[in-house]
């Protein structure tokens, strides 16, 4: 990483590392007590921030009218993890093209809603939840691996075993206290995609981050936009490393990030 990409990333404020050593107990906090006009505000300054980056947004923004309308109009895209909140997702019109399922564990019934949805793509972290999307796929849907807990060339190659399934990238939950801002995960991620590359002659084009949250400073574009730099700046780097073709990125905010109490 060269000085310029250290001086955007350590020269932001102390208390955005400090966030992470929380852990995701901050997750916790009850809808009922969420202030929707901040909240709205929060989610359109993630987006305003992060020109060039995709930035998608957790399905319980949904219980909100004026946070579905908003992600409805304004087309972004909204992660799902179960039946439910898929269910919620179209009952409020999202396009199923908007919608990225991340299945948890080994239930079935998730991977095979978001299926017969048509949704957009599928983030497995699993063996079975692979199985199921395969036996599930009538037609060819879209995977990224999640790599947060570093299986990902196992699960890569499975994903490629089977013609139903498309690998497009990779994904990574950001749940390091020494990484804010996931510039270690992000060099990581490039250098799988590379080694994929040279294995199995794929390229993958799409990778995604999960969890970004820059504390008390959620709702100051400057600090917003000088982690997108940064972010931006590490994946360049990478990439010019391994001599990769930039990939589309997706950052996701954290839930307690854009739902303030």
């Amino acid at each position: 990483m060269t000085a310029h990409s250290l001086d955007s990333l350590w020269s932001l404020p102390q208390d955005i590392l400090a966030r992470f050593e929380l852990g995701t107990a901050l997750d916790a906090k009850p809808l009922t007590l969420i202030d929707e006009t901040v909240a709205l505000r929060r989610c359109a300054l993630y987006r305003k921030a992060f020109k060039g980056i995709a930035v998608s947004y957790p399905a319980e923004l949904l219980e909100f009218d004026a946070l579905a309308t908003w992600i409805r109009r304004e087309r972004v895209t909204v992660d799902v993890a179960n039946a439910g909140a898929l269910d919620r997702a179209l009952a409020v019109g999202i396009d199923p093209m908007h919608i990225v399922m991340h299945p948890h564990g080994r239930a079935v019934a998730p991977i095979r809603s978001a299926v017969n949805a048509g949704a957009a793509r599928f983030v497995v972290g699993a063996s079975r939840q692979i199985a199921i999307l395969a036996e599930s796929a009538e037609r060819i849907q879209r995977v990224v691996v999640d790599v947060t807990d570093l299986a990902g060339d196992t699960l890569a190659s499975e994903v490629l075993a089977h013609r139903g399934l498309e690998l497009i990238g990779l994904h990574c939950r950001l749940d390091d206290p020494d990484d804010a801002i996931g510039a270690v995960k992000l060099r990581k991620m490039i250098e799988k995609m590379a080694r994929i590359r040279r294995n199995h002659a794929v390229l993958l084009t799409r990778i995604s981050l999960a969890g970004m949250d820059v504390g008390e400073h959620c709702h100051d574009l400057r600090i917003l936009r000088r982690v997108a730099e940064a972010v931006g700046e590490v994946v360049g780097e990478a990439c010019a490393r391994h001599r990769y073709p930039r990939p589309a990125l997706t950052v996701s905010p954290s839930r307690v990030a854009l739902l303030p109490a």
